[in-house]
C-alpha cells in the first residue's frame, strides 16, 4: 500500500516537471523567434554593420580563448 502511494506521488512529480519543462521550452521558443525577427531585420537593414559586429565578436572571442590556453 505504502508503495502504491510512492509510486503515484513520484509518477504525479515526474508529470508536473515534465509540464513545467514544456512550458520553459515554448517560452524559450518564443524568445528565440522574436529574437531572431529583430536579428533578421538588423541584417537586411545594416549588412556591413551586423557583418562587422560578427567579425568583432570572434575576434574578441578569440583573443580571450587564446589567453585562457597560454596559462
Amino acid at each position: 500500500m505504502e508503495n502504491d502511494n510512492i509510486s503515484n506521488s513520484g509518477g504525479r512529480m515526474m508529470d508536473e516537471g515534465r509540464d513545467k519543462l514544456n512550458e520553459y521550452a515554448d517560452k524559450g521558443k518564443e524568445y528565440v523567434s522574436s529574437a531572431n525577427s529583430v536579428m533578421t531585420s538588423f541584417i537586411r537593414d545594416e549588412p556591413l554593420l551586423a557583418m562587422a559586429t560578427v567579425f568583432a565578436a570572434g575576434y574578441l572571442a578569440a583573443r580571450m580563448l587564446n589567453q585562457l590556453t597560454r596559462r
